[in-house]
């Protein structure tokens, strides 16, 4: 775009930003840091989970989200309860799983992971409470635990593990 001061400050003609710029009100102005203006003079390029704040990227607060890059705007979205932030966009959650309300992710059922964009199966040996302790990655138990639906716990008295977290033998 082009663009003129206005005020006392008007011109014949209309200032075109560079590339690498941004029109702050008054002037081009170079982007901060690492960031690129997105080539129309309005703002410039943050990284993802930031936007543009007029004068500088700005993160985003926790449970909101922005894609940044070439697709950075002046705000951040908030996923709704129901879906997960795929890094791009909000995204309903797979059939089966709900969000876990902060938009990180979606829960999951007992002994499965949250893999980023669905649930996954747990690997055999390893374990998770699901629900809302949904987490995106599956607990191995030592040798001498088993997995009691939400945690390790260690064998009781002189029992003592099959090795694989299923279970406790008596000695």
């Amino acid at each position: 775009g082009s663009f003129s001061a206005g005020g006392a400050a008007t011109m014949t003609s209309c200032t075109t930003c560079n590339a690498d710029e941004y029109w702050n009100g008054q002037e081009c102005t170079a982007c901060p840091g690492d960031s690129t203006g997105t080539g129309d003079g309005t703002l410039c390029t943050c990284a993802a989970d930031q936007k543009w704040g007029g004068q500088a990227c700005e993160d985003c607060a926790g449970g909101s989200f922005s894609a940044g890059g070439t697709a950075t705007t002046t705000s951040c979205i908030t996923c709704n309860a129901d879906k997960y932030w795929n890094g791009q966009a909000c995204e309903a959650c797979p059939a089966g799983a709900v969000g876990a309300g902060d938009g990180t992710l979606c829960t999951c059922a007992a002994n499965q992971k949250w893999g980023g964009s669905a649930c996954e199966d747990c690997a055999g040996g390893s374990f998770s409470a699901g629900g809302a302790a949904t987490m995106t990655s599956c607990t191995t138990c030592n040798a001498d635990e088993y997995w009691n639906g939400q945690e390790c716990t260690a064998c009781p008295g002189d029992s003592t593990g099959t090795g694989d977290g299923t279970l406790c033998t008596c000695a």
